[in-house]
């Protein structure tokens, strides 16, 4: 009985000091290894005026870190050296910004990198239409905005009287999975295009059975999209969200 009982000891130190020899081999040195940094310097703008906004880091496609910029300053940070590194801001509040962002390597510069993103305001759309319902099987929706309003989208739904409506224009492409808040809608469609201090004009046709009357509509919501490199386009931002009702 003593003998197993020693043996069960001797076996005990050796596996304590083999860790202990792991330990101090292997894994001390990787924690007292200081990580290689560069430095950069971030500041936003809107309208030549510094801007407090969110901003997000990936460093090979993992997340390393967020701050805020400053309005007064540049805020600087330390991101790892020789990797690939994605830097975009995110809006916060009741911010309307479009996401801008920055792609780099770590590897190509030594000094201090300086990063300045000159934000674009989400822009509204102004839409009027140039003739009604009754009138063809058609109607032409005129569309200007004051800022951007980019990647533009719409979904439409349509009233008792009409068969089914849709674009007469080679900008917009049929989704085939519609954003989850637009579901109550009978057809969604995308785009690349970006409405910028310009007049725009869209065809919307339409098919009709019996006589369309004043309780006929077509509506039409209108809806932005944004980008970052991450996550790709984002239907799910609802504050651009415009809802045109044709009569």
């Amino acid at each position: 009985m003593l003998k197993i009982t020693i043996a069960i000891i001797i076996i005990f130190v050796m596996l304590i000091g083999a860790a202990a020899y792991v330990y101090i081999i292997y894994e001390l040195p990787a924690k007292n290894e200081k990580l290689e940094t560069n430095k950069i310097s971030i500041i936003a703008k809107y309208d030549d005026k510094l801007v407090k906004i969110q901003y997000i880091i990936y460093a090979d496609n993992n997340y390393f870190k967020s701050g805020f910029t400053d309005t007064k300053a540049a805020v600087l940070e330390n991101v790892p050296k020789d990797r690939h590194i994605i830097i975009f801001t995110n809006n916060s509040n009741e911010q309307l910004f479009y996401p801008a962002y920055e792609i780099f390597n770590t590897s190509n510069y030594n000094k201090t990198k300086r990063i300045v993103f000159n934000l674009e305001y989400n822009g509204d759309l102004d839409i009027s239409q140039t003739n009604s319902l009754k009138e063809d099987n058609f109607v032409t929706l005129n569309m200007t905005s004051a800022n951007s309003y980019r990647n533009i989208g719409m979904c439409i739904s349509w009233s008792t009287h009409i068969i089914r409506a849709f674009p007469d224009t080679d900008i917009f492409k049929n989704m085939r999975i519609k954003p989850d808040r637009f579901k109550n809608y009978d057809r969604c469609y995308n785009s690349n295009y970006t409405i910028l201090n310009n007049n725009t004009e869209i065809l919307i046709k339409y098919d009709k059975w019996g006589k369309v009357d004043e309780d006929d509509y077509i509506k039409i919501m209108f809806f932005s999209q944004t980008y970052n490199p991450i996550v790709g386009l984002n239907y799910e931002d609802n504050k651009s969200d415009i809802l045109y009702e044709v009569k």
